[in-house]
């Protein structure tokens, strides 16, 4: 199966994020900050990554999530987390 690219993972976040935060998806840009940009609060962040690992079918640890700062971030650990296993750095 063909890993999708950060560009698609992006899309497809920015639109969970522009429904729950009732924002036009194509105004979430990957460089957006979570906290600065998005006005994200800690329940938020809890509610939004319940969704992105149910679309994915996917298990991001607490540690990740709060390293990330911006939706290409949240994207790339999405990516790294759909990779098989032997492709993992």
């Amino acid at each position: 199966m063909e890993t999708a690219s950060l560009q698609e993972i992006e899309h497809q976040i920015a639109q969970i994020l522009g429904e729950h935060l009732n924002l036009p998806p194509d105004t979430v840009p990957g460089s957006a900050d979570l906290t600065g940009d998005l006005n994200m609060d800690s329940l938020d962040r809890v509610e939004i990554v319940m969704q992105i690992e149910d679309k994915f079918g996917i298990t991001l640890g607490d540690d990740d999530v709060d390293t990330a700062k911006t939706v290409r971030d949240v994207a790339a650990l999405v990516q790294a987390r759909l990779l098989p296993a032997d492709d993992r750095a």
